[in-house]
């Protein structure tokens, strides 16, 4: 049976409709206790029925209901439009360029608002060779910044999919070895590439 066009429903213990999502979609479900937050694939059986999870654990609609409802858990789709509502409200939190110093470089992780889906996670990696010869042709941070980006090997991860929010929350809690893309940034980086040892600016300058 092809079930590329059948949805399923998610209700609350009385029937009432919450939301649908395809066959093949997530749900992300927040454990009441402690805020956790997790996304599972979902398969549509029929309309009562769909399956969850790695190990495609079978649900009624209602049953999945009843047991959120005790475990005080919630639970929503995983959409592109959720995800950025959920960034606008942390927006100043994650509207940053942070570098981080890696073995054989760095990585460079920023928000891009102005992506197709909306808005994604950019991942940039970086060697050193790279940033040093930056370094030697460009004394500008936006002409020093454009190239190491441009040379880069990146990826992305873009809201809508599960692990975008998991990303988001990561990205404001981890430490940076320098961040924004600044005049003093820029030296940080080029010293750091050199293997020289840096101190952390108290002030950050403005933005390129």
């Amino acid at each position: 049976m092809d079930n590329e066009n059948n949805e399923i429903r998610f209700i609350d213990s009385k029937y009432n409709e919450l939301f649908r999502i395809p066959d093949g979609g997530y749900v992300r479900i927040t454990n009441g206790y402690d805020g956790e937050e997790n996304c599972y694939k979902c398969r549509y059986i029929d309309d009562y029925h769909f399956s969850m999870g790695k190990y495609n654990n079978v649900f009624h609609i209602c049953q999945f209901a009843e047991i959120r409802e005790r475990n005080n858990d919630t639970y929503e789709p995983v959409t592109a439009e959720r995800d950025i509502k959920y960034v606008r409200e942390i927006y100043g939190e994650i509207n940053k360029d942070k570098f981080f110093k890696t073995d054989a470089g760095f990585t460079e992780i920023y928000y891009n608002p102005d992506a197709d889906v909306g808005g994604q996670l950019v991942y940039i990696e970086v060697d050193n060779d790279t940033v040093k010869e930056a370094g030697e042709k460009y004394k500008t941070p936006t002409e020093f910044f454009s190239y190491i980006e441009s040379m880069g090997k990146g990826y992305l991860i873009d809201a809508g999919t599960p692990e975008f929010r998991a990303a988001v929350r990561d990205f404001m809690e981890s430490k940076s070895d320098t961040e924004g893309t600044t005049l003093n940034s820029m030296r940080q980086l080029k010293k750091m590439a050199a293997g020289e040892h840096i101190m952390q600016p108290k002030i950050q300058e403005t933005e390129r």
